[in-house]
């Protein structure tokens, strides 16, 4: 990624979404597209997507709206959107199956890299054609070139769990625990997704008329 180029964060969050879009486009022989026209496809309003290309570069021209390959390979030079990033996942539950096999049917920037487990009944079996790992064993499994981890798994277990995948270099974690986690070191991001919160956030906006 270009460390010089300034993103705000909310755009870099949203360039997975555009860059995914744009690759199916590629794929059916889109050449170019309007703001409207991307604005109706990722859901996302069109003064948001032109925003979103002006903080990358002039990614448009007038009349003819954004050039779907050009946009492409800047994603890919500057920001590395082509280069697949390995996940862990930590614990094969019901919110652990439904993230792996949310990967099975998902063009995406990451790949499944691994999946753990303490339950003695699931180490060692198959799910989805990945082994299932015992937990207790990953300092000496982990896959070195892996720098992410998806936690689902008992809330009570997340810190301990998180501390420890930090301590073997993961740097980057998403939380379905339903409960906080931290770290002491700033180069470790935590993206924490309570479900709950948003089904509860989504009902007071329907309430409230928002």
């Amino acid at each position: 990624m270009n460390k010089n180029k300034y993103v705000p964060f909310a755009t870099r969050r949203r360039l997975p979404i555009y860059y995914k879009l744009l690759k199916s486009l590629q794929k059916r022989g889109v050449e170019s597209m309007t703001s409207t026209q991307l604005a109706k496809l990722s859901k996302i309003d069109s003064t948001t997507i032109r925003r979103d290309f002006s903080a990358i570069g002039k990614l448009g021209k007038k009349g003819t709206g954004y050039l779907i390959g050009s946009i492409i390979e800047i994603f890919e030079n500057e920001f590395e959107l082509n280069n697949l990033e390995g996940v862990i996942l930590i614990g094969l539950g019901h919110l652990g199956s439904a993230v792996a096999k949310y990967y099975e049917i998902q063009d995406s920037i990451s790949y499944l890299s691994q999946i753990y487990d303490t339950d003695k009944n699931l180490i060692g079996t198959t799910f989805m054609d990945y082994e299932v790992l015992d937990y207790n064993k990953i300092d000496k499994l982990l896959d070195k070139n892996t720098h992410i981890a998806v936690l689902a798994i008992p809330g009570e277990k997340a810190q301990v769990v998180l501390d420890h995948l930090v301590s073997l270099g993961i740097k980057g974690f998403v939380n379905f625990t339903g409960t906080k986690v931290f770290s002491s070191k700033p180069d470790v991001l935590i993206s924490e997704v309570d479900l709950m919160q948003v089904i509860q956030s989504l009902i007071y906006d329907m309430r409230t008329g928002y």
